[in-house]
């Protein structure tokens, strides 16, 4: 009786290890192919997306990327504690199956292009807005963008730094009291106050002030700039003009068979007068300027860098009445 017993047990732990390993891999491919959880950490696409909300992300809207660091442990991501959790020996080429393009206006996870001593697959995450597609031509004057020669007008949900003069403060704050437009975070830069609004709220309250209390972007967010993105098959005559552009994602593209020397590129040590991309790139912005994290700071991310689309907010802890918020 008591050997029957111990091998019903037996069979029972096999039979829950076998489920419990089935189970393992199939979120593991799951996980790796099709659609992953992730969490906003900061709050750099407020307010279309907020510290704290859960967001799956479809790994098959640009086509599903291939891993390339087959040595690593499951279910993580570039460390355990501090600790790393892969070998970067054995690396993989970058593959992707079924590619196609993101869209304008989708919101994308992506890996930071900037950490280039990591492997792709295994760099820190970003998610950022894409305004500019493979080709585009880019002008940003006085905070607006022109994208082809057409105004771009971005979500009413951005965010930016507004200045107003301290003498204008009590004025503001009884337009933002009547709209009921949270006027907390109002700090001083100088002279002058600065406080961080969405150009909608900022649009109801220059409507109402005068001239000498209206709110105006800051320095940072008047910076223009013209730029031409990438696309694969596109080449470029090299310029003085255009090689703090470009040098950045030439260099990445081109590994150790590149190098900028005196000025011009030089490939395999025999300088070149142009070069013609390898990739697909794209221009992204973040929603909130405050705490931003885009191509404003790190430049164009590649098409190899990027992993989904976010598709919906299915939980934030702290604001439950988000779960069903879709990211457009």
């Amino acid at each position: 009786m008591a050997r029957k017993a111990s091998e019903r047990r037996r069979n029972n732990i096999v039979f829950w290890s076998k489920v419990l390993l089935t189970t393992l891999l199939i979120a593991f491919f799951v996980r790796t192919f099709f659609i992953e959880s992730y969490t906003i950490s900061s709050r750099q696409m407020e307010s279309s997306l907020l510290a704290g909300d859960h967001v799956f992300v479809d790994k098959t809207a640009y086509g599903i990327r291939l891993p390339m660091t087959p040595l690593s442990i499951p279910f993580t991501f570039d460390n355990i504690w501090g600790i790393k959790s892969y070998v970067s020996l054995g690396q993989l080429p970058y593959k992707r199956i079924m590619a196609k393009g993101a869209k304008q206006n989708d919101i994308v996870l992506f890996n930071n292009p900037m950490e280039t001593n990591k492997p792709l697959d295994k760099r820190s995450l970003l998610v950022s807005r894409c305004v500019g597609l493979p080709g585009d031509t880019i002008v940003r004057h006085d905070g607006q963008y022109r994208i082809n020669g057409r105004e771009y007008i971005p979500s009413p949900d951005l965010v930016s730094e507004y200045l107003f003069a301290p003498s204008s403060l009590q004025e503001v704050r009884n337009v933002a009291r009547k709209h009921a437009i949270d006027f907390n975070n109002v700090s001083q830069e100088g002279a002058e106050l600065t406080v961080h609004l969405n150009r909608y709220e900022a649009y109801l309250l220059n409507q109402e002030l005068e001239e000498p209390h209206r709110l105006y972007l800051s320095q940072d967010d008047r910076i223009g700039y013209s730029l031409i993105v990438p696309h694969k098959g596109m080449t470029i005559a090299l310029t003085e003009k255009n090689r703090l552009c470009y040098q950045t994602i030439i260099l990445e593209e081109l590994g150790e068979k590149g190098e900028f020397k005196d000025g011009s590129l030089h490939l395999d040590s025999v300088p070149q007068q142009s070069y013609t991309f390898d990739d697909d790139y794209y221009w992204m912005l973040s929603d909130n300027s405050e705490n931003r994290a885009d191509s404003n700071t790190f430049g164009f991310v590649p098409f190899r860098n990027i992993i989904g689309k976010l598709r919906f907010v299915w939980y934030n802890l702290e604001k439950e009445d988000r779960s069903f918020f879709k990211a457009k």
